[in-house]
């Protein structure tokens, strides 16, 4: 039976895989600042992306690659620019050259640990890589541009592939779980493990730098996940948590842009003063998260408040169209239902975790 005082909601929950180790902020730093160290793929790498040029059917693969690699792997960073093997592909396999990866929020937790599943030894990261096959048996899979992102094979049978949930499937293959990662000049792997792009991906008149587009294969896909469970109206009022972060930052990029939806950003207060906050690029109003409990309250009549004045004083909703939660404290969690009208939704982008105490 319904109740006048408490919304009617469609709940849907979206998981990645992902390992949470703390601090979350140093090692993705040291992640950076060994990446950025002495890789140079100017020659065999980063060019050949921008220039689309044509990956020869008879290119001789050299016998060594540099790689940033993760030779035991334990509780703290321990990164290394390593020369690794460069692997003839097998039967079923294709070798892709890396043109451009992505360093997500993810990849340093995947190289501590070792998380279960994960490699304990010779650990490569990175799941947001683009790339142009240049070796394989099948001489007709040569040359094309294909991206290796985190999710490479789910079952399409089990309870959450049948609900459209993939990314939570117990026989699910992941980059760089079951295969080593893109922080590497090449990767030899099954034809299955990578998806096709189009060719304007790399296309030379492309107003889009290829970079771009290793975003869309996690940070981007996710953000767009999320708003597709949403079912957004134009118009539509929507709160995202965690909106100066990586993929809610997207998720109020599209939705304010896509989807003509009227955004409201939450996050730390600290926050506030980024670019993209005070463009108003990503949101049309933005509140900092409360941070203490008696704050609440106040917060929650903030909500109300943004929420009527965006859509029209006359309009009879009352709280947002849907709460998409893309923040990564515990508190953001907190009186969801209480933003939100009736048959809103309220879409929660998380993952597994463990927590690592400092």
């Amino acid at each position: 039976m319904a109740t006048t005082d408490r919304p009617r909601l469609r709940f849907r929950a979206l998981r990645k895989s992902f390992v949470k180790a703390a601090p979350a902020q140093t090692p993705k730093d040291s992640l950076v600042s060994v990446c950025e160290k002495q890789i140079d793929t100017s020659s065999s790498a980063s060019e050949a992306g921008v220039l689309s040029e044509d990956v020869s059917t008879s290119i001789i693969l050299p016998k060594e690659q540099l790689s940033v690699l993760t030779p035991v792997v334990g509780p703290t960073l321990n990164l290394h620019i390593t020369k690794v093997a460069v692997t003839p592909p097998k039967p079923g396999e294709v070798v892709v050259r890396i043109a451009w990866t992505g360093l997500c929020g993810s990849d340093p937790s995947f190289c501590v640990g070792p998380q279960p599943g994960f490699a304990s030894h010779n650990h490569i990261a990175g799941h947001e890589g683009i790339g142009h096959i240049v070796a394989s048996h099948d001489p007709s899979l040569v040359n094309r541009p294909v991206a290796a992102r985190y999710l490479t094979y789910s079952c399409q049978e089990c309870g959450y592939c049948l609900r459209g949930l993939p990314e939570s499937c117990p026989r699910q293959l992941a980059f760089p779980k079951d295969l080593n990662g893109t922080f590497q000049h090449y990767i030899t792997v099954p034809r299955h493990s990578v998806i096709q792009l189009p060719e304007y991906v790399f296309a030379r008149d492309s107003p889009i730098h290829p970079s771009m587009y290793a975003a869309a294969l996690c940070s981007g896909s996710a953000a767009l996940k999320a708003l597709r469970a949403a079912q957004l109206r134009p118009q539509a009022v929507i709160v995202v948590f965690g909106i100066a972060g990586s993929i809610g930052h997207l998720v109020g990029l599209m939705a304010k842009h896509i989807y003509g939806a009227k955004v409201i950003g939450v996050d730390v207060a600290s926050k506030a003063g980024e670019r993209m906050v005070k463009t108003g690029d990503v949101c049309a109003r933005f509140l900092p998260a409360p941070r203490h409990p008696e704050q609440e309250k106040a917060f929650q009549q903030s909500i109300l408040k943004l929420c009527e004045e965006l859509r029209g004083h006359t309009n009879v909703l009352t709280g947002a169209d849907s709460a998409i939660v893309c923040a990564n404290r515990v508190s953001a969690f907190n009186n969801l239902t209480s933003y939100v009208c009736d048959g809103a939704s309220i879409i929660i982008v998380g993952w597994k975790y463990r927590f690592v105490p400092h």
